[in-house]
């Protein structure tokens, strides 16, 4: 009888008192595939849908504060980038994503003195989106939703300052001030990247606190942490990144729930499974870690491209040599000693 009425107190609570669950963020799964010798972004074969802890991974959502980091700004190392030569590098600094890509890396440790490079992406990004949506117009990028962090993103010290010398010349090698290989300072291809639509200011704090940097397309900020928050009052004062006139400017804004309309319409956000330095196993699926190019050093030490791995790709044989036989060593030798007896008869005519 006991048992009977306890179960009836749980459903009578359970009605007056909703259960509460937490909120999931999709992140689409995309692929990089060659079709006529050209890279195409694939659109998602699959959805990871990740949930949202009160206490995430850079802290409590529930926080009276919080700040992903403390460097300040004027130390932060893609602070300044000279490469705003052009129309689509302008666009690239000032709608936010190369200050979002830089920051999450920064945040994640994937890359501490990142800058990032909008040569190598105006000219080795994936220009389509299977089947046929151009992701450039252009100089421009028609939507930041296709420009996403698997096919990577390279250090601007790597791939230099100034566009190829031939149109949209994907280069292999180093032309900036360091040397080595595009593919070894290719960095963040392992995070995913997810794109959604108006939140509040409880659902930004739980997103800082889980995924850490987020972009608002509308705004075109950069969001960071927050320095109050007020639960009584319904109000978060978020810290913000944000350029005017190209300059990299600290900010706030300041969101109250009981306030129709008060929130972010349009927002990025990555997140890191795993580690892909050191965490990556023979098991490891290529959506969680991507296989590295073959030609970087990553690959010779990646235990799933060892021959039968996922990642091993099949060496290009070497030509083969030409030998010479028995026979045409024999060949040879009578050419030879003809030539020898040959040549006194013939001086005698």
């Amino acid at each position: 009888t006991f048992n009977i009425a306890l179960l009836f107190a749980i459903a009578a609570l359970s009605a007056m008192v909703p259960l509460q669950r937490n909120e999931v963020q999709s992140f689409p799964q995309y692929s990089v595939v060659t079709v006529d010798s050209e890279k195409v972004l694939k659109r998602p074969g699959s959805t990871i849908n990740i949930t949202l802890e009160a206490n995430g991974i850079f802290g409590s959502q529930n926080a009276p504060s919080l700040k992903l980091w403390n460097t300040a700004t004027e130390s932060l190392p893609w602070k300044n980038s000279l490469s705003e030569t052009s129309v689509g590098a302008f666009q690239y600094v000032a709608d936010g994503f190369y200050d979002f890509q830089a920051a999450v890396l920064f945040t994640y440790n994937a890359k501490k003195t990142i800058v990032p490079s909008y040569w190598w992406l105006y000219e080795c990004y994936p220009r389509k989106l299977d089947p046929a949506t151009q992701i450039f117009s252009g100089d421009y990028v028609s939507d930041w939703q296709n420009i996403v962090f698997l096919p990577g993103v390279v250090d601007e010290a790597c791939y230099g300052k100034t566009p190829a010398q031939n149109p949209r010349e994907c280069r292999i090698g180093c032309t900036g001030t360091i040397s080595g290989t595009v593919a070894d300072n290719t960095y963040g291809r392992n995070l995913w990247q997810s794109y959604g639509g108006t939140i509040g200011r409880d659902a930004i704090k739980a997103r800082i606190a889980n995924f850490g940097p987020l972009l608002d397309g509308s705004r075109k900020a950069l969001f960071y942490g927050w320095s109050e928050n007020d639960d009584a009052q319904g109000t978060t004062t978020f810290l913000t990144l944000k350029r005017e006139s190209g300059t990299l400017v600290e900010g706030t804004v300041t969101l109250n729930k009981n306030v129709e309309g008060d929130a972010v319409r349009q927002y990025y956000v990555a997140y890191q499974s795993i580690d892909c330095t050191t965490d990556v196993k023979a098991t490891t699926p290529a959506d969680e870690c991507p296989c590295p190019d073959e030609t970087a050093a990553a690959y010779k030490t990646d235990p799933r491209a060892k021959k039968g791995g996922i990642c091993y790709v099949e060496p290009t044989p070497d030509p083969p040599k030409v030998v010479v036989t028995a026979s045409g060593s024999t060949r040879a030798a009578w050419t030879v000693i003809a030539t020898v007896l040959l040549l006194p008869l013939l001086s005698m005519w």
